[in-house]
Protein backbone atom coordinates (compact mmCIF):
# COMPACT_ATOMS: atom_id res chain seq x y z
CA UNK A 1 0.00 0.00 0.00
CA UNK A 2 1.32 3.43 -0.90
CA UNK A 3 0.78 6.38 1.42
CA UNK A 4 1.96 8.85 -1.24
CA UNK A 5 3.46 8.49 -4.73
CA UNK A 6 7.00 7.95 -3.40
CA UNK A 7 6.43 6.44 0.05
CA UNK A 8 5.01 3.00 0.72
CA UNK A 9 3.46 2.18 4.06
CA UNK A 10 6.11 -0.53 4.50
CA UNK A 11 8.85 2.13 4.58
CA UNK A 12 7.28 3.94 7.51
CA UNK A 13 5.59 0.93 9.12
CA UNK A 14 7.91 -2.02 8.35
CA UNK A 15 6.25 -4.30 10.92
CA UNK A 16 2.82 -3.58 9.39
CA UNK A 17 1.31 -2.93 12.79
CA UNK A 18 0.07 0.67 12.65
CA UNK A 19 -3.55 -0.34 13.06
CA UNK A 20 -4.61 2.21 15.65
CA UNK A 21 -6.93 4.82 14.19
CA UNK A 22 -4.56 7.65 15.09
CA UNK A 23 -1.38 6.07 13.67
CA UNK A 24 -2.32 5.54 10.01
CA UNK A 25 -3.45 9.15 9.47
CA UNK A 26 -0.27 10.33 11.20
CA UNK A 27 1.83 8.19 8.85
CA UNK A 28 -0.03 9.63 5.86
CA UNK A 29 0.64 13.18 7.08
CA UNK A 30 4.30 12.36 7.61
CA UNK A 31 4.61 10.83 4.14
CA UNK A 32 2.98 13.91 2.59
CA UNK A 33 5.54 16.14 4.30
CA UNK A 34 8.37 13.93 3.09
CA UNK A 35 7.00 14.33 -0.44
CA UNK A 36 7.39 18.11 -0.07
CA UNK A 37 11.01 17.62 1.00
CA UNK A 38 11.67 15.15 -1.81
CA UNK A 39 10.37 17.62 -4.40
CA UNK A 40 12.61 20.36 -3.02
CA UNK A 41 15.73 18.26 -2.70
CA UNK A 42 15.20 16.56 -6.10
CA UNK A 43 16.46 13.24 -4.79
CA UNK A 44 14.99 10.08 -3.28
CA UNK A 45 14.67 9.91 0.49
CA UNK A 46 15.52 6.67 2.26
CA UNK A 47 13.97 5.87 5.64
CA UNK A 48 16.49 4.14 7.90
CA UNK A 49 15.66 0.51 8.85
CA UNK A 50 14.26 1.42 12.29
CA UNK A 51 13.40 5.01 11.40
CA UNK A 52 9.62 4.88 11.06
CA UNK A 53 6.76 3.80 13.30
CA UNK A 54 7.79 2.00 16.50
CA UNK A 55 4.98 0.09 18.13
CA UNK A 56 5.26 0.15 21.91
CA UNK A 57 5.67 -3.63 22.18
CA UNK A 58 8.04 -4.33 19.23
CA UNK A 59 10.52 -7.07 20.08
CA UNK A 60 14.06 -6.64 18.81
CA UNK A 61 13.62 -2.96 17.96
CA UNK A 62 15.41 -0.09 19.67
CA UNK A 63 13.49 1.07 22.70
CA UNK A 64 11.82 4.44 22.33
CA UNK A 65 10.63 6.69 25.10
CA UNK A 66 6.87 6.72 25.65
CA UNK A 67 6.85 10.32 24.37
CA UNK A 68 8.71 9.45 21.15
CA UNK A 69 7.04 10.73 17.99
CA UNK A 70 8.05 7.41 16.38
CA UNK A 71 5.55 5.70 18.67
CA UNK A 72 2.79 7.96 17.33
CA UNK A 73 3.60 7.47 13.64
CA UNK A 74 4.76 11.07 13.33
CA UNK A 75 8.53 10.61 12.87
CA UNK A 76 11.03 9.38 10.33
CA UNK A 77 14.79 9.02 10.41
CA UNK A 78 15.96 9.68 6.88
CA UNK A 79 18.95 9.78 4.58
CA UNK A 80 19.36 11.55 1.25
CA UNK A 81 22.14 10.01 -0.81
CA UNK A 82 24.90 12.51 -1.48
CA UNK A 83 23.51 15.19 0.84
CA UNK A 84 25.04 15.53 4.32
CA UNK A 85 22.55 15.28 7.19
CA UNK A 86 23.22 18.84 8.37
CA UNK A 87 22.26 20.16 4.91
CA UNK A 88 19.07 18.11 4.87
CA UNK A 89 18.18 19.44 8.34
CA UNK A 90 18.89 23.02 7.23
CA UNK A 91 16.59 22.55 4.26
CA UNK A 92 13.81 21.17 6.48
CA UNK A 93 14.19 24.08 8.92
CA UNK A 94 14.07 26.59 6.05
CA UNK A 95 10.98 24.96 4.56
CA UNK A 96 9.27 24.98 7.96
CA UNK A 97 10.10 28.68 8.36
CA UNK A 98 8.70 29.35 4.88
CA UNK A 99 5.49 27.50 5.74
CA UNK A 100 6.11 24.78 3.15
CA UNK A 101 6.56 21.97 5.70
CA UNK A 102 4.75 21.29 8.94
CA UNK A 103 6.36 22.48 12.16
CA UNK A 104 7.98 19.70 14.12
CA UNK A 105 11.14 18.15 15.45
CA UNK A 106 14.43 18.19 13.57
CA UNK A 107 17.52 16.39 14.86
CA UNK A 108 20.84 15.63 13.20
CA UNK A 109 22.57 12.37 14.00
CA UNK A 110 25.80 10.92 12.58
CA UNK A 111 24.40 9.57 9.33
CA UNK A 112 20.73 10.60 9.29
CA UNK A 113 18.19 13.31 10.09
CA UNK A 114 15.15 12.93 12.31
CA UNK A 115 12.04 14.83 11.22
CA UNK A 116 8.66 14.70 12.92
CA UNK A 117 5.31 16.39 12.48
CA UNK A 118 4.51 17.08 16.14
CA UNK A 119 3.27 20.60 15.35
CA UNK A 120 5.60 22.40 17.77
CA UNK A 121 9.25 23.43 17.54
CA UNK A 122 11.85 20.91 18.72
CA UNK A 123 15.53 20.97 17.71
CA UNK A 124 18.49 18.91 18.93
CA UNK A 125 21.88 17.46 17.99
CA UNK A 126 23.11 20.20 15.70
CA UNK A 127 19.76 21.03 14.15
Amino acid sequence: MRLTPHFARAELDPLDCAERDDVLPALATLAAQLEVLRAEICSPIVITPHGGYHPPDAVGWPRRRPTSQHRRGRAADLVVDGVPPHEVAAMIRRMIADGRMRQGGVGVYGSFVHYDTRGTVARWKGA
